[in-house]
C-alpha cells in the first residue's frame, strides 16, 4: 500500500490541537505518517505533538523557527519518504472521512493533485442568554456571494503525490500568503492532472473572535494591492474602501464631504448586512435551524461595520506595500516558470 503523510504548519495552535491530532491517527493508516513543522510556538503547541508522538509513532515534530507557511510544508515533506502527502492546517478540524476521500482519486490513480472541500467550523456563543452558532455568521459574512457553504478550499484540505511536490521544487518559501496558490499553478503548468473532490471536508476556524475577523479582512484587502491576476482573487470590491479614504483625506477642504462619506458608510453598511442575513438565513433554514431573526441581526451588523473598517485599514496598508508590487511578480513569475529547484522527477513517473 502507497504510503501517506499528513503534514501540518504550526504556531501557536494549541487549542484544539489535541482533537486535530485524535482525528488525523484515527484516519490514518498503520504505515502513514502524521509530521508537524512548528515555526517557534511560544504556548503548548510542541509540547502536545511531543507527548501525542510518544504515545505514537507516527506522529513526529520537526522545529524550524520562521518556517511558516511554505517553509513549514517543504521541510515536513522533505522529513517523509510518503507517496502521497496530504495538508491540513492546524486550528482546523477535518471531516471523520477527509483522508479517505481526499486521498482516493490519487490512489485509484485518477490525479496528481487533488483539492478538498471545507465547512465553516461551528462557534457557539452565548448571545442573550441563547445558544448561537456565530460561526454560520462568519461564513455567511465572508462568502456572500455563494450559495452555500461549499467551496473549493485552498492549502489546508489537500493531497498530492510526492512527485508533483519534487518537480515543481516545493512551495515558495518567500511569500507568507499565497504560497498554496503559486504551488497549485505551478504543478498545472508541470502538468499535474488536478481534481476537485466535493466530499473531502474540513471544518475550517475563522472565527473564533472578532479580532480573528477583522485581521482577514484587512489582509484580504491588503493582499489585492500586491497580487494580480486571479490566482490571487480573493473576492469582494477594492474600490470601494479606497473610495472612502479618498473622501476621508479631502474633509478639510470641503466640509459637506464628511456628511456624505458618512451616508455612503451607513447605506453600505446596510447593504452589506442585508445581503449577509439573507445568506445566513438561507443556510441556517437548510441545516434546519434558524435562530430568531432579531438575535441574528445584531452580531451580523457589528460584523459588517468591522468589516467596512477593516478593508480601509487593508487598503491602507496594501497602498504602502505598494512599492513591493513588482519585485513580488517577478518572484511569482520566476517561481512559476524557473522549471523546478529539486530534482526534476517528471508527473508521470
Amino acid at each position: 500500500m502507497e504510503k501517506i503523510a499528513v503534514v501540518i504548519p504550526v504556531k501557536n495552535e494549541e487549542e484544539g490541537l489535541k482533537e486535530l491530532i485524535a482525528s488525523l491517527a484515527r484516519q490514518l493508516p498503520q504505515n502513514g505518517e502524521i509530521i508537524f513543522t512548528d515555526a517557534g510556538s511560544t504556548d503548548d503547541t510542541v509540547g502536545i505533538i511531543e507527548r501525542a508522538g510518544a504515545l505514537d509513532g507516527r506522529i513526529k515534530l520537526c522545529v524550524s523557527p520562521g518556517a511558516f507557511p511554505g517553509k513549514g510544508r517543504n521541510v515536513a515533506v522533505s522529513h517523509t519518504d510518503a507517496d502521497i502527502i496530504a495538508q491540513v492546517d492546524g486550528g482546523n478540524m477535518p471531516a471523520d472521512d477527509w483522508l479517505e476521500k481526499v486521498c482516493e482519486p490519487i490512489l485509484s490513480g485518477k490525479a496528481d493533485y487533488v483539492g478538498g472541500n471545507f465547512k465553516i467550523m461551528s462557534v457557539r456563543k452565548k448571545i442573550f442568554g441563547m445558544d448561537f452558532d456565530m460561526g454560520d455568521v462568519y461564513g455567511a459574512s465572508l462568502f456572500r456571494t455563494i450559495d452555500n457553504e461549499e467551496r473549493i478550499a485552498g492549502g489546508f484540505s489537500v493531497a498530492y503525490r510526492r512527485r508533483v511536490w519534487e518537480k515543481v521544487g516545493g512551495f515558495p518559501e518567500w511569500t507568507p500568503v499565497a504560497e498554496d496558490v503559486l504551488f497549485v499553478n505551478k504543478a498545472l503548468i508541470n502538468g499535474a492532472r488536478a481534481v476537485f473532490a466535493k466530499d473531502a471536508f474540513v471544518y475550517w476556524q475563522i472565527g473564533p473572535k472578532f479580532s480573528d475577523i477583522v485581521k482577514r479582512q484587512t489582509g484580504y484587502q491588503r493582499d489585492k494591492f500586491l497580487h494580480t491576476g486571479k490566482m490571487f482573487d480573493t473576492g469582494g470590491s477594492t474600490f470601494f474602501p479606497v473610495a472612502l479614504l479618498g473622501m476621508i483625506m479631502l474633509f478639510p477642504f470641503a466640509p459637506f464631504m464628511q456628511v456624505l462619506t458618512i451616508l455612503i458608510i451607513l447605506a453600505q453598511w446596510f447593504r452589506q448586512s442585508l445581503k449577509t442575513l439573507r445568506v445566513y438565513r438561507k443556510r441556517t433554514a437548510e441545516k434546519g435551524v434558524q435562530p430568531p431573526l432579531l438575535l441574528s441581526v445584531p452580531p451580523i451588523m457589528l460584523i459588517e461595520l468591522l468589516t467596512i473598517y477593516s478593508r480601509m485599514y487593508g487598503s491602507i496598508k496594501g497602498i504602502l506595500a505598494l512599492g513591493r508590487k513588482k519585485e513580488f511578480e517577478a518572484s511569482a513569475k520566476n517561481y512559476l516558470y524557473d522549471g523546478g529547484s529539486l530534482k526534476d522527477n517528471g508527473l508521470r513517473g
